[in-house]
Protein backbone atom coordinates (compact mmCIF):
# COMPACT_ATOMS: atom_id res chain seq x y z
CA UNK A 1 0.00 0.00 0.00
CA UNK A 2 1.34 3.17 -0.90
CA UNK A 3 -0.02 5.30 1.95
CA UNK A 4 2.01 2.74 4.42
CA UNK A 5 4.86 2.53 2.48
CA UNK A 6 5.20 6.91 2.34
CA UNK A 7 4.22 6.74 5.81
CA UNK A 8 7.54 4.08 6.93
CA UNK A 9 9.69 6.51 4.83
CA UNK A 10 8.59 9.62 6.11
CA UNK A 11 8.92 8.03 9.92
CA UNK A 12 12.48 7.89 9.95
CA UNK A 13 12.64 11.79 9.77
CA UNK A 14 10.88 11.93 12.80
CA UNK A 15 11.15 11.39 16.65
CA UNK A 16 9.69 8.09 17.37
CA UNK A 17 6.62 10.36 19.45
CA UNK A 18 5.48 11.84 17.16
CA UNK A 19 4.56 8.83 14.43
CA UNK A 20 1.27 8.93 15.72
CA UNK A 21 0.81 12.54 15.18
CA UNK A 22 2.66 12.15 11.66
CA UNK A 23 -0.20 9.48 10.91
CA UNK A 24 -3.03 11.27 11.99
CA UNK A 25 -1.91 14.21 9.41
CA UNK A 26 -1.08 11.78 6.71
CA UNK A 27 -4.47 10.70 6.59
CA UNK A 28 -6.01 14.44 6.85
CA UNK A 29 -6.64 14.87 10.39
CA UNK A 30 -5.32 17.34 12.66
CA UNK A 31 -3.21 17.81 15.59
CA UNK A 32 -2.89 20.16 18.53
CA UNK A 33 1.13 21.43 17.95
CA UNK A 34 3.83 21.42 15.29
CA UNK A 35 5.65 18.28 14.90
CA UNK A 36 9.75 18.11 14.06
CA UNK A 37 10.73 17.10 10.73
CA UNK A 38 14.68 16.09 11.60
CA UNK A 39 15.83 16.94 8.18
CA UNK A 40 16.17 20.23 6.10
CA UNK A 41 12.74 21.35 4.97
CA UNK A 42 13.49 21.40 1.13
CA UNK A 43 13.74 17.85 1.85
CA UNK A 44 10.08 17.25 3.43
CA UNK A 45 8.62 19.82 1.07
CA UNK A 46 9.90 18.17 -1.93
CA UNK A 47 7.93 14.89 -1.43
CA UNK A 48 4.54 16.64 -0.89
CA UNK A 49 5.47 18.28 -4.50
CA UNK A 50 5.74 15.17 -6.39
CA UNK A 51 2.41 13.94 -4.41
CA UNK A 52 0.75 16.96 -6.23
CA UNK A 53 2.37 16.47 -9.36
CA UNK A 54 1.62 12.64 -9.44
CA UNK A 55 -1.81 13.52 -8.35
CA UNK A 56 -1.87 12.22 -4.91
CA UNK A 57 -2.72 15.36 -3.83
CA UNK A 58 -5.28 17.80 -4.67
CA UNK A 59 -5.09 20.89 -3.11
CA UNK A 60 -3.49 23.71 -4.74
CA UNK A 61 -0.09 24.59 -3.60
CA UNK A 62 -1.17 27.50 -1.50
CA UNK A 63 -3.59 24.85 0.73
CA UNK A 64 -0.35 22.23 1.15
CA UNK A 65 2.39 25.77 1.74
CA UNK A 66 0.03 26.56 4.87
CA UNK A 67 -0.69 23.09 5.54
CA UNK A 68 2.75 22.15 5.84
CA UNK A 69 3.56 25.72 7.65
CA UNK A 70 0.84 24.92 10.00
CA UNK A 71 1.84 21.11 11.33
CA UNK A 72 5.56 21.35 10.93
CA UNK A 73 8.84 22.36 12.38
CA UNK A 74 12.48 21.57 11.20
CA UNK A 75 15.93 21.12 12.29
CA UNK A 76 18.93 23.61 10.71
CA UNK A 77 21.82 22.29 11.97
CA UNK A 78 20.66 22.12 16.22
CA UNK A 79 18.15 24.54 15.85
CA UNK A 80 14.59 23.96 15.56
CA UNK A 81 12.93 26.49 12.65
CA UNK A 82 9.51 27.36 11.81
CA UNK A 83 9.37 26.29 7.90
CA UNK A 84 9.79 29.29 6.06
CA UNK A 85 6.47 30.08 3.92
CA UNK A 86 8.43 31.67 0.90
CA UNK A 87 11.14 29.05 0.72
CA UNK A 88 7.87 26.39 0.78
CA UNK A 89 6.53 28.29 -1.52
CA UNK A 90 9.09 28.33 -3.93
CA UNK A 91 9.65 24.66 -3.99
CA UNK A 92 6.00 24.16 -4.40
CA UNK A 93 5.53 26.26 -7.27
CA UNK A 94 9.10 26.41 -9.18
CA UNK A 95 10.92 23.84 -7.44
CA UNK A 96 12.93 26.27 -6.23
CA UNK A 97 15.82 25.00 -4.12
CA UNK A 98 14.81 21.12 -4.29
CA UNK A 99 17.18 18.93 -2.38
CA UNK A 100 19.85 17.28 -4.98
CA UNK A 101 18.37 13.56 -6.51
CA UNK A 102 20.91 12.45 -3.78
CA UNK A 103 19.05 13.88 -0.99
CA UNK A 104 15.71 13.31 -1.90
CA UNK A 105 13.96 11.12 0.08
CA UNK A 106 10.75 8.72 -0.57
CA UNK A 107 12.42 7.61 -3.28
CA UNK A 108 9.33 5.10 -5.03
CA UNK A 109 8.70 3.77 -8.16
CA UNK A 110 5.09 5.10 -7.78
CA UNK A 111 6.18 8.66 -6.41
CA UNK A 112 8.27 9.69 -9.53
CA UNK A 113 10.58 12.67 -9.89
CA UNK A 114 10.01 15.18 -12.77
CA UNK A 115 12.37 17.56 -13.83
CA UNK A 116 10.72 21.10 -14.08
CA UNK A 117 11.17 21.21 -17.99
CA UNK A 118 9.23 18.09 -18.39
CA UNK A 119 6.31 19.43 -16.13
CA UNK A 120 5.54 22.55 -18.10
Amino acid sequence: DQFDELYRELSKFFDAGDYSDLKRLLQGGSIDRKIIFLSNQNRLVEVFRRLKYNGFLFETSTGIRNWLCHNFLYLSKTVVCNLNPHSVWDILSKAKGEPSPRSRICKFEWLEYKTPAVLK
